[in-house]
């Protein structure tokens, strides 16, 4: 259930602001791109899981302290990547470290 939570519900729900994003990135247009994705992230956890919350409470069942952990050193690594390696910006090596690391932890839920 988790990998099917994390792969193929996550990437639906994403595919929209992705191609959104890549138009305004081939069109030079990088800031947009990062807008969207903000702002489609805050507008999913501010109003979509406030309005889940207020129709039914929500139990956090099923989220062990691991995936906690994995949760927080993402966020941690991103900070590190953009503001201390990458002076504001993301490139291909650092992106292809948090595909290698989402990539483990997929293969973790699995085995």
């Amino acid at each position: 259930e988790r990998v099917i939570a994390i792969t193929l519900l996550a990437g639906g729900t994403s595919l929209p602001e992705l191609a959104a994003s890549l138009a305004a990135i081939l069109k030079g247009h990088g800031a947009m791109a990062l807008g969207n994705v903000v702002g489609s992230n805050i507008a999913n956890i501010l109003l979509i899981l406030g309005t889940c919350a207020t129709i039914s409470p929500l139990v956090m069942s099923g989220i062990t302290t691991i995936d906690l952990l994995v949760m927080v050193g993402a966020v941690l690594l991103l900070l590190l990547s953009a503001l201390v390696c990458g002076k504001g910006k993301i490139v291909r090596g650092e992106g292809i470290v948090f595909l290698a690391a989402y990539a483990a932890y997929i293969w973790y839920l699995i085995g």
